[in-house]
């Protein structure tokens, strides 16, 4: 017999096609934290078993595999509006590895989640994989940020980008890529988010030294990222001054 997707499917589902790989747990903590685990782990199977979701292992992993989105997964997704029928053809090859570039991405997933915890709208958030796809349908090739998204914080409320250093950048390249961001996105704020503390000051230094936002020092926000995961905009972000960012 055929699953119907209900509500909180079809919004693990489009969280998947956006982020292209999931683990279970980022699944569960995004959709199912108000049920049993193992409540949460069978709806997984059976989304899987129904071909709604697709699925690799990586038995070094601590759930030993990874979700990912599929064709007949957008298909659900495009039949409820929620893709275009360009976007439900587009779905991740299986992955021969747990790559760099992979691990990044997951990393990012896991931002995500803190962030969505703490003040952003996980609906508008808008994916690197989602502005590539913009940018090619413009014929574009520029770097793209991790993502662009909508935030409501204390008393504030704005635009937000994520920049998140996973592998050391290059201090030379810091400036054209703030630069590029500023232009970009005006009136949003970045958040750089880096390993650890020291990396965070250290890329604060870069970008005081830089200028680029020397006339919004509250429009950049600095933090590492297992707080942010954890905590995400309470995560303790300081802005270009090293004051407490939205203090």
């Amino acid at each position: 017999m055929d699953i119907e997707a209900n509500d909180r499917d079809l919004a693990a589902l489009l969280f998947t096609w956006q982020n292209r790989f999931v683990s279970a747990a980022q699944l569960k903590r995004g959709f199912w934290q108000d049920v049993e685990p193992r409540s949460a782990t069978r709806r997984l199977t059976q989304l899987r078993k129904h071909g709604l979701l697709a699925y690799h292992t990586f038995p070094w992993l601590p759930e030993h595999g990874l979700y990912f989105s599929c064709r007949e997964g957008n298909k659900v997704l495009a039949a409820c509006g929620l893709l275009s029928e360009i976007q439900a053809r587009d779905y991740p090859r299986r992955p021969e590895e747990l790559s760099p570039a992979l691990r990044h991405d997951l990393n990012v997933v896991d931002l995500r989640l803190g962030l969505e915890e703490s003040g952003v709208d996980g609906r508008s958030w808008i994916s690197d994989h989602q502005l590539r796809m913009q940018q090619r349908k413009m014929g574009a090739q520029q770097r793209v940020p991790d993502a662009v998204f909508d935030y409501t914080y204390k008393n504030m409320h704005g635009r937000g980008v994520l920049e998140y250093e996973r592998a050391p950048y290059r201090k030379a390249l810091v400036h054209g890529l703030l630069t590029r961001l500023r232009d970009r996105y005006e009136d949003h704020t970045l958040f750089i988010v880096t390993p650890n503390p020291d990396r965070s000051e250290t890329f604060r230094g870069w970008v005081v030294e830089s200028g680029v936002y020397s006339d919004a020092p509250t429009q950049t926000a600095f933090a590492h990222q297992a707080a942010v995961m954890k905590e995400g905009l309470d995560g303790g972000f300081v802005d270009l001054e090293g004051r407490a960012w939205g203090g």
